[in-house]
Order: C-alpha cells, then structure tokens, then sequence
C-alpha cells in the first residue's frame, strides 16, 4: 500500500512537470503578448494621445466627459479590458499562425496586420482617451469648471423656464463682450447671464458653493462654511457691480436704465447670511427677480430687443477672443499677486 502510494505520488509529480514544461512557454509567450501590447497601449497614450492633448480634450469634450465619470467609471474597466484582449487577441493569433504553426506565410501576416493594424490602432486610442476622460475627472481645477458650468446650465434653465416668460423678457447667456478691439486698449468682460424686461436690466452672476455664505456687501471677501471647513471667494456682488460700470460706459446706456445686480449660488444645503437680497440661492432667483419688477418706478418702458442689441453687438464668438479673455486674467492674476506680496513687505 506504502509503495502505491508513493508511486501515485511519483506520477503525479512527473505528470506535473511534463505539464509544465509544456505550459511554461505557453504562459512566457502570452505574458511577453501581455506586457508587449500593455507597452504598445502604453506608447500610443503619451506619445499620440498626451502631446495632443488640449486639441483632443476640445475635439472630444474631455473635460465635460469627465463630470459624468461617477457613471461612466462603471464601464471604463470593461471597456478599457476589452480594447486590451482584442489587442491581445490579434497578436497572439499572428504570432501562433507565424512563428508557432507555420500556417501563416509572411505575406498572410502583413494583410492581417494592414486589416487588424487599424483596429488594433483604434483600441489603442479608445484606451488613451478613457484615460484621458480620468485624468479630467481626477482633476480639481477641472472639476471646478465643471460645477460652474453646470451651475450656469442650471440657472440659465430656472430663467428661460419662467422668469423670462412671465417677464416678457430677452436673454443672452455666457457672452464675452470684447471692448475697443484691435486697439492697445483692448479689453474683456465675460458675463454669465443678461435678462432684459421692459422694466429693468439685470446681471446675474453663477457661483457653485455649497454649504453657509457670509455675504458681507462690503467686504473683500466672503465666508463659505461647511461641514469640511471654511474658505473664503472674492465679492462676487462687486464683480458684478464693476461690470455694471463697464457696461454703462462702454454700451452708452444712460443712468435712467436700471441695472439690477444679482449673485446666484448653485450648491448643496446653500444659505446665504449678513448678505444684501439680490445674493440668492438660485431656487430664490425667481422671487427677487418678481419683487423688483413689482415695485418697478413707474412709467419705465424699455425696449429688451434694442438693449440686447447693444449686447450682441460687442459678443465675440472667435474661440481667440477667448483666449486671449483668459490670458489677460491671468495677467490680471499674476500682476495682483505681485502687488500683494509688495505691500505686506516690510521694508523699514
């Protein structure tokens, strides 16, 4: 019995062996396919993918891809895997067919690496831009100008829903207004929403923050506290006032023309403290708006088509002009940030 045993045992480790003598290379060759195609993968995501990288993020809309990443993350492992084994797939066949079996000739090989290439290619590619989708999601500074504009979607929505309707009113939303063009003294202001009535002018200004906002007219800056902590965002009601100063001198609409400014936050458990009443929550945007045009000076009648007008006339569509819109805020940013560090120095 002691030595049938042993001789089981003995089988079954020379049948061990036998099998992995023949399955090693086997695992070697799939493993060398695996890493191979992984580097294959690898190089087409930063050596075509990375270095297009704004043009691709524009031409597929990365960016707005990537605010719906908490849905499209529970298809980016199998679709990430698929493009992985089909790539694999191929090559495993070509090298079986080529190099194992010797049922494919070289010519066979090339046609089906001029038929699969592409494919191949395309998975490639498809892997890079999923990848690319969640470097976007992970993101925060772009993260953030998805909430914004979300958040502008939605207040543009509450507005053509019902106050521009029971208002009789006239939009335009997210205009560039580009001033003076061409000359030394050019310059830009980006408005989120302009609402016209016969009544009164307003210009309302979209802000994603969640949580309590201590909305103190006259202060630099404002409080935001939530359950994370607190942090603080510039006078967005200033904002807004200087680009009412702008507008009057730049459009040429007289002073009799009421312009009403309006902060409109977007955001979970929003509340709005020490703050004037034309900074809202932008559920309460509608209200507001009502008790303005109600208690409007009486005998005002302006023409909303002729102030649009005025609007329209200095929008800039060229993606350039935003460019440019960008670069001088950046400029604005970097020369404030100087002027900052100048005047908390001390010299004496």
């Amino acid at each position: 019995m002691a030595n049938d045993a042993q001789n089981k045992n003995g089988e079954v480790w020379i049948y061990g062996a036998f099998a992995l003598t023949i399955l090693l290379p086997f695992f070697i060759a799939i493993g060398a396919v695996v890493v191979g195609v992984g580097a294959f993968f690898w190089l087409v995501a930063k050596l075509l993918v990375a270095p297009l990288k704004k043009p691709i993020s524009r031409w597929f809309n990365v960016e707005a891809h990537s605010a719906h990443w908490s849905v499209m993350r529970v298809l980016y492992l199998p679709i990430m895997a698929a493009a992985f084994l089909f790539a694999s797939y191929v090559a495993c066949v070509g090298i079986d067919g080529y190099f194992v079996d010797k049922t494919m000739d070289l010519k066979h090989l090339l046609l089906n690496a001029v038929f699969y290439g592409p494919l191949v290619l395309a998975s490639a590619i498809v892997f890079g831009l999923l990848w690319r989708v969640r470097e976007a999601a992970l993101d925060t500074e772009v993260q953030k100008r998805n909430a914004g504009a979300a958040a502008e979607k939605q207040v543009r929505r509450i507005i053509e829903r019902t106050i521009r309707r029971k208002f009789d009113g006239r939009t335009l939303h997210g205009p560039l207004l580009v001033f003076r063009q061409g000359t030394d003294s050019e310059f830009s202001v980006e408005l989120d929403h302009v609402l016209t009535t016969p009544k009164n002018v307003y210009l309302i200004e979209t802000k994603y923050r969640s949580g309590t906002i201590y909305a103190d007219e006259n202060a630099d800056s404002w409080q935001v506290s939530t359950h994370r902590g607190d942090s603080a965002m510039r006078n967005a009601l200033v904002q807004v006032k200087n680009s009412i100063n702008v507008i009057r001198r730049e459009l040429d609409i007289p002073e009799s023309v009421p312009i009403i400014p309006l902060v409109a936050f977007v955001g979970n458990n929003v509340e709005i403290r020490n703050g004037p009443s034309n900074v809202v929550a932008a559920v309460d945007l509608d209200g507001i708006i009502t008790a303005f045009e109600s208690t409007a000076k009486p005998g005002v009648q302006l023409d909303p088509d002729q102030i649009i007008a005025k609007f329209v006339a200095k929008r800039a569509l060229d993606p350039d002009a935003f460019q440019k819109h960008i670069a001088r805020i950046q400029r604005k940013k970097s020369k404030d940030e100087m002027r900052r560090i100048v005047q908390s120095a001390s010299i004496n």
